[in-house]
């Protein structure tokens, strides 16, 4: 048995934390750059410990202890594997939850704006290779964004994060629109 495993082991005669937070689960330092491998190797010995096929039986309490902490563990890994939303994550502990509609910089605004009518342009001319293009440059602004926001959160600039994460929300919608529309011209 792991040592996260052990910790958090809901059979250890201690009662079950579902208040502890998703870093402290997976035995990883509370910020934003994690040591994603770190993360792999605790969410499967996680996993190992606590399948819920592992105490078909056992007691009930057990087995729904067992359900408990599988769900927390998905749950948990899913949240911080991306960087996005693990930056949002982040941010709620840190107390700063995101609005619905948030006044953003004009500089923004009018990138997300000449992005989007360039993925309009190349919908109507329906080019594939400049669709290709546009979602290499829309990797390269989500890698570069990624990069701002990590550097955002090491200075402890939760403001300046929080802008990071609404522009690399904007990227991430439009890299999806970008491979939906390569899937319907695909036909898949």
């Amino acid at each position: 048995m792991s040592a996260v495993a052990e910790r958090v082991s809901p059979f250890s005669g201690s009662a079950l934390d579902f208040s502890q937070d998703f870093f402290s689960l997976f035995g990883l330092k509370r910020q934003f750059s994690i040591d994603t491998q770190a993360l792999e190797r605790a969410y499967i010995a996680l996993q190992k410990q606590f399948h819920p096929d592992r105490f078909a039986a056992m007691q009930e309490h057990e087995r729904r202890a067992a359900t408990q902490w599988s769900i927390r563990v998905n749950e948990g890994y899913r949240e911080l594997r991306d960087d996005l939303s693990r930056a949002i994550y982040l941010l709620s502990l840190l107390g700063t939850s995101l609005e619905e509609n948030p006044v953003l910089p004009g500089d923004f605004l009018m990138m997300q704006l000449e992005l989007r009518e360039a993925l309009e342009e190349i919908e109507q001319s329906e080019a594939l290779p400049a669709l290709d293009q546009f979602k290499q440059q829309l990797k390269r602004n989500i890698a570069d964004q990624t990069a701002r926001l990590s550097g955002f959160f090491e200075a402890g600039q939760r403001d300046e994060a929080l802008k990071s994460v609404y522009a690399l929300q904007f990227l991430k919608k439009l890299e999806q629109d970008s491979r939906r529309l390569e899937d319907q011209w695909l036909d898949l």
